[in-house]
């Protein structure tokens, strides 16, 4: 219940900053917002090294280059990811090293999406409550070098969106620097740039298709990239068929992601606003890519899963968009409170139903 509880509190937390903006209070609102950042990131931060499925991977890693200082050839992890861990060795005592880096991770990764969120976000609340439940911070107790990375490609997409192609690049670059994964999100630039809804018409369909084709062939296709270029990890996860892990908070979020994409998409066709139909085609598109790679990755192996998360992000933006798309304030205020009360079940079902993070029980760092 800690993680429903810690949620409520970060939410009411928001609604006081709102509340004392809409007042001209702007030093109480900056308290609050300064409030949920320090939650946010202790919370994670502190927690004992039991606390997420990797988390002890990642201890091994601190370890190994403590004990060397160097970086880790053990675990091969990503350049800046291993930098970061050498710097804290190099320059704190070993009872608090491996604490400083996962406060420093956490602490990157809430700043870029409130930041982000801050400049974008037509609802911040149900983009904070997204990225509490669904898009990033409960999965970085697990999957932390990831959604670090991914924090980056969040920043990177503001930059899109200004035509900032150099802020852009840098962001991205950095990202790839935490996780590999996340260079397949590269070639968006044009995607965030395109302002002609039928040239992302067509970019559904030519995407729709390749899926298929890549569906149908995927042996061949990934037998010849796997000759031209080596995939470390390939074998470890392509080998696991995720479909034999499936549980009722996965099928949640497949199907509801499919109904979404599809309802958000015929949506557009109503929306009279160009910029508004445009802005959530192009994050539609996001959505529409997460789920055709999340239904490979569940017959085709793990290693497709991986990229499922690159992309998925921008529901934290799509949805409030969804929501601001409707005229009457009363639809508005509906869907609002129900996606709220969706994020909190979902947080109920990710930790207390199928603990699919490895985050339960949750303990303190000093508590053994």
């Amino acid at each position: 219940m800690i993680y429903i509880l810690i949620q409520l509190i970060v939410a009411n937390l928001f609604l006081l900053s709102e509340k004392d903006n809409n007042f001209t209070k702007k030093k109480n609102s900056n308290v609050y917002k300064i409030l949920i950042f320090e939650i946010l990131v202790l919370f994670a931060g502190l927690r004992n090294y039991s606390v997420g499925l990797d988390t002890n991977n990642y201890l091994k890693n601190y370890t190994d280059i403590d004990k060397r200082l160097t970086l880790s050839t053990t675990h091969p992890f990503e350049f800046l990811y291993q930098l970061l861990n050498f710097v804290v060795a190099l320059c704190f005592d070993d009872a608090i090293g491996f604490q400083l880096v996962l406060i420093i991770n956490t602490a990157i990764l809430v700043f870029n999406y409130l930041y982000v969120t801050d400049k974008i976000s037509s609802n911040k609340l149900l983009s904070l409550m997204l990225f509490y439940s669904l898009s990033g911070y409960l999965s970085s107790f697990n999957q932390l070098r990831q959604v670090v990375a991914i924090s980056f490609l969040v920043m990177a997409s503001l930059f899109a969106y200004k035509k900032q192609p150099f802020k852009y690049l840098l962001f991205v670059i950095i990202a790839f620097l935490f996780h590999k994964s996340t260079i397949i999100f590269l070639p968006t630039y044009f995607i965030f740039n395109c302002n002609n809804k039928k040239i992302l018409y067509i970019l559904y369909g030519f995407t729709i298709s390749l899926f298929v084709i890549v569906c149908c062939y995927f042996d061949n296709i990934v037998n010849i990239v796997n000759k031209v270029v080596t995939i470390d990890y390939f074998n470890k996860y392509t080998n696991y068929k995720s479909y034999e892990s499936l549980n009722v908070s996965t099928m949640i979020k497949i199907v509801g992601s499919v109904i979404l994409c599809i309802a958000i998409f015929l949506r557009t066709f109503f929306v009279s606003n160009h910029k508004d139909k445009i802005s959530m085609l192009q994050l539609n598109y996001f959505l529409c890519l997460s789920c055709l790679l999340y239904v490979l990755g569940i017959f085709k192996g793990n290693l497709i899963m991986r990229f499922v998360p690159v992309f998925y992000w921008v529901l934290m933006f799509l949805l409030p968009q969804l929501v601001n798309s409707f005229k009457s304030e009363k639809i508005k205020h509906f869907l609002t409170i129900s996606m709220f009360i969706a994020t909190i079940v979902y947080t109920g079902l990710i930790t207390e139903i199928k603990d699919i993070y490895g985050i339960n029980p949750y303990k303190l760092y000093f508590v053994g």
